[in-house]
Order: C-alpha cells, then structure tokens, then sequence
C-alpha cells in the first residue's frame, strides 16, 4: 500500500497539516504540498495556491492554518480528503512576544 495511502487511513476531519511551497516543482512554480506527519497527502489546487504560494514563500506560514474537514474514503483517491485553508489573527500571538 503506498506510503500516502497509509497516513490516509489515520485522517480525521479537525487535524492540522502542514503547507509546504514546492517553487521548484517542475509542473507547478506556485505548487503548495499537504502534508500530515510527514507524510505527503497531495497538493493544493492549480486554480487555488499562487497567494497561498506567495506567502509560504515569503515565510509567512505562521498566518496560514490548513485543516482537515472531512474524508471519504470510497471517493476518488483526489477526492478523499478535503481540506480548509485559513488566514489566522497572530495580532495576541505578537503581542504575547
């Protein structure tokens, strides 16, 4: 069973992933990997990542929260997991700092 597949098994809808950009990605400079426990569960969509690429990139991920919302696992294996992208409010974190 492929590793992704796998970390698939354990998903379930409220845990955080992580948001990696892939600049270097040779079908998508904007591409932005998903990830949950080092495990690469896929990408943002084509149509979705250039602001979401632009702020990895520029080293603002702490304003990102990427969370799983819900899975199906009869859906195509592009479809069994979808997930909510946020801008979060760090305005208390700074201030805690």
């Amino acid at each position: 069973m492929p590793r992704w597949r796998v970390g698939a098994q354990k998903l379930k809808p409220g845990k955080k992933l992580e948001l990696i950009a892939e600049p270097d990605n040779p079908h998508d400079p904007d591409a932005v990997a998903i990830y949950r426990k080092g495990v690469h569960l896929g990408y943002v969509p084509g149509d979705s990542n250039a602001t979401i690429a632009q702020l990895l990139r520029f080293g603002h991920a702490n304003v990102l929260e990427c969370r799983i919302m819900q899975v199906d696992k009869k859906a195509d294996p592009w479809k069994q997991v979808r997930v909510g992208i946020y801008v979060t409010d760090n305005r208390k974190q700074k201030k805690a700092e």
